[in-house]
């Protein structure tokens, strides 16, 4: 994934996980962030009518009823991971044909798509 969405013409939609030299992916997990939540909505969208789903990953514990109990807080920098951020697929089965059309939506989208956000932001 990182390999084929690091790409800068996507920069304006979303970010890539940034890992520091002194580190390695765990391979777990890969997301996006998106510069807005109107974006990630559109492409969350447009990869559904293409019959793949796309996920959001981080909930805020803050904001569990749990937690709610116990205080009242505002985390602001969770609040946006929680409304910015997803998870493409990842799994061991995952092949090598589903992992291109995967990564091939938000190229798509980047061409097809980013067209109706941006001209509704105009508006």
């Amino acid at each position: 994934y990182k390999f084929h969405l690091s790409d800068k013409k996507f920069s304006k939609f979303f970010l890539t996980p940034s890992v520091p030299n002194y580190s390695e992916i765990n391979g777990h997990i890969f997301y996006l962030i998106f510069k807005n939540q109107k974006i990630l909505s559109k492409l969350k969208k447009f990869a559904l009518r293409k019959n793949i789903i796309l996920e959001e990953h981080y909930k805020c514990l803050h904001k569990s009823p749990y937690y709610k109990k116990k205080a009242k807080l505002k985390l602001k920098n969770s609040e946006i991971y929680e409304k910015r951020l997803i998870r493409l697929p990842i799994y061991p089965s995952l092949n090598i044909s589903q992992l291109k059309r995967i990564v091939n939506i938000p190229f798509r989208f980047s061409q097809e798509g980013s067209k109706v956000v941006f001209n509704q932001e105009r508006s």
